[in-house]
């Protein structure tokens, strides 16, 4: 294996402002797509059955090329001329889109199966470029510690592993401080001790020791913080779902949709031109010739994450539906999306600050899945009160957000170098999957049985996730007392 890179210097050191533009810029985009592209595929007056087997086609699509995408970053390209070049593709597609539906539906089809491939790998690069930039920011840190650094929330270093199937011991994304100044305190030797009265170093005055330190902490990159990086992201899906209904009404809906969503790829894609490869050292430094495997406990990570986040499918297919069928006025039910997108940017802002023991991947999932598990049985209950349908939309801050930290946490901390890219895509298409299967279920379950039957049978496979949580516990303490001296 290639040595690892040297620490960059704080001169080099990642800039948490364009990680997050990146992640603004691309989910007003989706907050701008995901509920308006069928209003705009309505408004050419195409038929219901043509326009659901057109929305479906970039989930498939999704489930079957994200892997593939993500995976050319661990054989040498870019994440961000990745990130370039989808967006680039998006433009394109979006401005030629009003042209192609007005030749005939097979054109459009084939413009948005090409706009999903290049959608596809976005927010996984997004998410591989932040968490190499946490762990690069790391290694700035720790200044001349070596071995590789700790994956995390805000990534302090971890040592490294001794086995593919075994986890840094210090948890993740959240690493350990502990290790840290272990770590340190190995490196530093012990404190050289000066003759009694006289000052240790060669005689210098005790005085000049702040001035030196004022000066390191100047020099000093500031930490990055993954949650807060990407609650830039969940801040712009809300303001794009707030603002998208009155840009509509002002532009019209055959007009504006497509020409907002081609401005915005085109910002994203400058974005990703102008800014600097926040992780050009930590991708160069390690592309083997052969693929390392996944490990077995990181597949029960992501295949946890992704039941847990598919337990969502009848909320999101249905919900608005089935609150609107039950007499919750209009206003209220875009209020009641909107507090659980709040729930989840208030989650992204403060779990940094949580113990580090419960930022550890499994612990995340696990409180993710309870709180789904919870969410799912209550919507089937609420029926249409307002106070207990705004508490359990709360709950999305665990539902989704703790799981999807505990998945980047797992990913982070357990995927092998030179398979990140591959494991990220792997997450993503997993997700996509069982969101799609549940989906499709939810539509069968809600036309013979109703909204109550519906929103109960995402409990099961919430529990099957936190099953599969137990099993990824079980294999990590295994593989710990395995390699225990």
């Amino acid at each position: 294996m290639p040595p690892a890179p040297p620490p960059p210097s704080p001169s080099d050191a990642p800039n948490a402002l364009r990680l997050a533009l990146l992640y603004t810029v691309v989910f007003v985009e989706i907050g701008i797509a995901m509920p308006f592209m069928p209003v705009w595929l309505n408004a050419l007056h195409l038929d219901a059955g043509l326009i659901g087997g057109l929305l479906a086609l970039p989930i498939a699509i999704r489930i079957v090329a994200t892997a593939p995408l993500m995976g050319l970053i661990d054989r040498g390209f870019s994440a961000r001329t990745l990130l370039l070049v989808g967006s680039l593709v998006l433009a394109a597609t979006y401005a030629l889109m009003p042209a192609a539906a007005a030749v005939g539906w097979g054109l459009l089809a084939g413009l948005i199966a090409i706009n999903a491939v290049a959608a596809a790998p976005l927010v996984p690069s997004i998410d591989y470029l932040t968490l190499a930039a946490v762990r690069r920011s790391a290694q700035a840190e720790a200044g001349s510690a070596r071995g590789r650094s700790g994956d995390g929330l805000s990534a302090p270093l971890s040592p490294p592993k001794p086995h593919p199937e075994m986890p840094e011991r210090g948890g993740g994304l959240e690493g350990s401080s502990r290790s840290l100044r272990d770590v340190w305190k190995t490196l530093r030797g012990p404190p050289a001790r000066a003759p009694r009265g006289e000052v240790a170093g060669g005689g210098r005055r005790a005085a000049s020791e702040p001035l030196r330190s004022s000066v390191r902490r100047a020099e000093k990159p500031p930490r990055l913080d993954y949650p807060r990086i990407r609650m830039a992201g969940s801040i712009g899906f809300l303001g794009a779902n707030l603002a998208g209904g009155a840009l509509l009404g002002w532009l019209g809906e055959a007009f504006a949709v497509p020409l907002l969503l081609t401005g915005l790829a085109l910002i994203a894609s400058a974005v990703a031109f102008f800014s600097w490869n926040e992780v050009e050292h930590v991708e160069k430094a390690f592309h083997p010739t052969a693929r390392p495997r996944l490990p077995r406990v990181l597949w029960l990570a992501i295949a946890a994450a992704a039941l847990i986040q598919a337990s969502h499918a009848a909320l999101y297919a249905f919900g608005a539906i089935a609150w609107s069928t039950a007499g919750v006025p209009g206003a209220w039910i875009g209020a009641l999306w909107a507090i659980g997108v709040a729930a989840e940017i208030v989650l992204f802002a403060v779990i940094g600050k949580l113990p580090a023991a419960w930022r550890s991947p499994f612990r995340l999932l696990a409180l993710g899945g309870v709180a789904a598990v919870l969410r799912a049985l209550g919507m089937a209950l609420a029926g249409d009160g307002l106070p207990a349908l705004a508490a359990l939309q709360m709950l999305h801050a665990f539902s989704f957000g703790a799981t999807h930290f505990g998945a980047m946490n797992a990913v982070s901390a357990l995927a092998p170098d030179g398979a990140r890219g591959r494991a990220q895509g792997t997450l993503s298409s997993a997700t996509a999957l069982c969101s799609a299967i549940a989906t499709l279920g939810c539509g069968i379950v809600y036309r013979s049985a109703g909204p109550a039957t519906t929103f109960a049978l995402m409990a099961p496979i919430a529990l099957a996730g936190l099953g599969l949580v137990g099993l990824g516990l079980q294999a990590r303490r295994s593989s710990a007392r395995a390699l225990a001296p």
